[in-house]
């Protein structure tokens, strides 16, 4: 039996909160002045976040009921790859940053990372995309909301062809977009979110 709006909604007010969360993290973790074990630690959490509010995304669009509905996967994936990736990347800018510059691994090193922190932006700009697509067939998301979602989930996937070039207008912008939507799903009220449902027969 499928979960109705209503009652996946403590779920996905949940997950609204992990998008604050994860937003306020990867926007403002960079430019805190703590050690790196510190910055390390909170960028990572940050990231693992965004798989709560792309879930919370996932199970609004299952309860849409409609020809969007084969999006919550595609969500759920995309989500997946997208944090793995900079999981990852992480893991290799960690070892870049503790080997001499004089190391013959060091440079390359950094430019795997950040080849992967570019390529990091097509699997965000895919659940982006899709999210915004639910939003406009149904109601789980403001139309304002979804709109704005498909502009940057497609400048997303534009930035992460562009292999080689410091713009990182794609995940700032889908950063800022997580943190807007996670806000709108927390404070949303149950009414707002629910759908209306199908005529069913029967008594």
């Amino acid at each position: 039996m499928s979960m109705s709006p209503t009652d996946a909604y403590p779920a996905v007010r949940l997950a609204g909160s992990c998008g604050i969360a994860s937003g306020v993290l990867l926007l403002a973790t960079p430019a805190l002045p703590v050690p790196d074990g510190i910055t390390n630690t909170l960028w990572l959490l940050g990231w693992m976040l965004l798989l709560g509010f792309f879930g919370g995304i996932a199970t609004l669009t299952r309860t849409a009921r409609d020809r969007t509905a084969w999006l919550s996967p595609t969500i759920s994936a995309a989500a997946a790859v997208l944090v793995s990736v900079h999981l990852i990347n992480v893991g290799i800018e960690y070892t870049a940053n503790h080997l001499a510059e004089a190391s013959p691994a060091h440079q390359p090193l950094h430019e795997v990372g950040s080849a992967l922190f570019t390529l990091g932006m097509l699997p965000f700009g895919v659940a982006v995309v899709a999210a915004a697509a639910v939003g406009l067939a149904s109601r789980v998301l403001p139309r304002w909301l979804a709109w704005v979602g498909l502009a940057v989930g497609l400048t997303g996937l534009v930035n992460g062809t562009m292999l080689g070039s410091e713009t990182a207008w794609g995940f700032l912008l889908g950063i800022i977009w997580v943190l807007a939507g996670g806000t709108v799903i927390a404070l949303r009220r149950t009414t707002t979110v629910a759908t209306p449902r199908m005529a069913t027969t029967g008594g």
